[in-house]
């Protein structure tokens, strides 16, 4: 969820980005070549899954806590130290992404619906 707040923070912030990445350091998924690659976020959260390193039932049982923690800590440090608005726009940006179509496995789908339910998508 860290690689997923500084990618959407980087696509759709990009005022306050800079900052953020000055204060985080957080290392970037992805690959270089003739451009920058970034990868897609929830591959990371599909890939233990998909290498059968995990208990997909035990790990989604814990879901709903995890959600719970990733929103308040969005907002204690994303919301309240300005390098997003607030979290209504800063989900919305992370859901609207073409990247949040990646849909793999039980995790991924769990995971966004359990964020789904703690944060409803503004309509």
């Amino acid at each position: 969820m860290i690689v997923v707040t500084d990618q959407t923070l980087y696509t759709y912030n990009a005022k306050t980005y800079d900052t953020w990445r000055d204060a985080t350091r957080y290392p970037k998924f992805g690959w270089f070549g003739y451009d920058v690659h970034y990868g897609n976020p929830l591959k990371l959260l599909w890939a233990p899954e998909n290498a059968e390193l995990i208990d997909a039932p035990a790990v989604i049982a814990e879901i709903p806590a995890f959600v719970d923690f990733f929103v308040t800590e969005t907002e204690r440090v994303v919301i309240a130290n300005g390098y997003a608005s607030n979290l209504n726009i800063h989900f919305a940006n992370m859901r609207n992404d073409p990247a949040w179509a990646f849909n793999r496995g039980i995790v991924v789908p769990a995971f966004k619906a359990a964020l789904d339910a703690r944060f409803p998508p503004q309509i």
